[in-house]
């Protein structure tokens, strides 16, 4: 709810980024709308004024300092297998690649793992 971002804004000095939805071609593979918004994490790669971007979902609680998610590699995330990654927390460096990059990408929910594997290597 828009009252409940522009409280975390003020108070917390919490900033957010509003965007438009991006349509999420595999939404019909999956049961109910759980994942309907889940591709619009990709527009973290839009967060240009950022040296370091973490991004986490809004059930993410967390009880201990998170500072060492700024001191991870270019990019950190929990994989789930060596294929995919869990979304809900993710770090990146937004200057690996760009938004353009990954939108374009016929690779659909692999996508970041295109740009991400090293060169030559199998999954």
């Amino acid at each position: 709810p828009l009252g409940w971002v522009r409280a975390m804004e003020v108070e917390d000095g919490v900033k957010v980024a509003r965007v438009e939805n991006l349509h999420n071609p595999f939404r019909a593979n999956n049961k109910g709308d759980r994942f309907k918004l889940t591709m619009n994490k990709i527009y973290a790669w839009s967060l240009v004024d950022y040296e370091r971007v973490v991004m986490l979902d809004a059930d993410n609680l967390f009880l201990q300092n998170t500072d060492q998610l700024f001191q991870c590699g270019q990019f950190c995330a929990v994989f789930i297998n060596p294929c995919i990654f869990h979304t809900g927390l993710f770090v990146l460096q937004v200057e690996l690649m760009s938004l353009t990059d990954v939108l374009v990408s016929p690779h659909g929910a692999q996508l970041t793992n295109l740009f991400l594997m090293e060169r030559n290597s199998s999954v």
